[in-house]
């Protein structure tokens, strides 16, 4: 049986949208300290991932991505 961190691992690995990814990119950027003028929602989001986890999901590629995730 799998533990949490190695399930979360799973469903962390990409973003189903591209809005998915532009938002991870944005959270990515405000975690590395690059963004210092972030929304409240990027912070929120934030917080709740490592910088590891936020480079995951920024770092998929667009193509063949639904623009949104129904």
């Amino acid at each position: 049986m799998k533990t949490f961190k190695q399930f979360r691992e799973v469903i962390l690995e990409k973003s189903l949208s591209k809005s998915q990814q532009k938002l991870m990119g944005m959270v990515y950027a405000y975690k590395k300290g690059d963004m210092k003028d972030a929304s409240d929602e990027v912070k929120k989001i934030a917080k709740g991932m490592s910088l590891k986890d936020a480079k995951k999901f920024a770092s998929t590629k667009h193509k063949g991505l639904p623009e949104y995730k129904k």
